[in-house]
């Protein structure tokens, strides 16, 4: 039973490219401390390979949520719950990632976008604001330019009259 079971220890460690250490140095091992220090040292590698994997992973999930909010942006109902589900992934680590990674807190990122869509939109005169608030993911007119006073100092219509 024990062969086996080092010979099954064996092809998993030729499969995983050297982060298992050897059998042999576990089976040679008699001391304590010695079996310790390439256990400890094999934990080491392994943590290290997914820290890696993990930092790729949450750089290239930050960039899809960036696009997610760029494309969805329109959307009332867009929200981190949606966007969570999207990426297959927690709201509360998406919030965290995206604030470690971007600078930036999710909700802020998607209201900067939406805000620079609105002064787009607000550029034809032919648009009523209750259509740029719409079109920018905001159901209602008046909350919509409450966010636009906060983001810019100034309502729609004062923006528009000065633009």
């Amino acid at each position: 039973a024990l062969r086996r079971a080092v010979e099954d220890y064996e092809d998993i460690a030729d499969a995983n490219a050297g982060l298992l250490p050897p059998c042999a140095d576990l089976i040679a091992a008699a001391a304590f401390d010695r079996f310790r220090a390439i256990l400890s040292a094999y934990t080491e590698r392994v943590l290290e390979a997914f820290s890696v994997l993990r930092a790729g992973r949450g750089a290239d999930l930050v960039e899809r949520a960036r696009n997610l909010i760029l494309t969805r942006y329109h959307e009332e109902h867009l929200s981190i719950e949606t966007m969570a589900a999207c990426l297959f992934v927690s709201p509360n680590y998406l919030r965290q990632l995206f604030r470690a990674k971007a600078g930036i807190t999710l909700i802020d990122f998607l209201n900067k976008v939406r805000m620079e869509k609105a002064v787009e939109l607000l550029a034809d005169p032919s648009l009523l604001i209750q259509a740029v608030a719409e079109r920018t993911g905001f159901g209602n007119q008046r909350y919509f330019s409450m966010c636009f006073k906060k983001y810019h100092g100034k309502t729609p219509s004062e923006f528009r009259e000065r633009a």
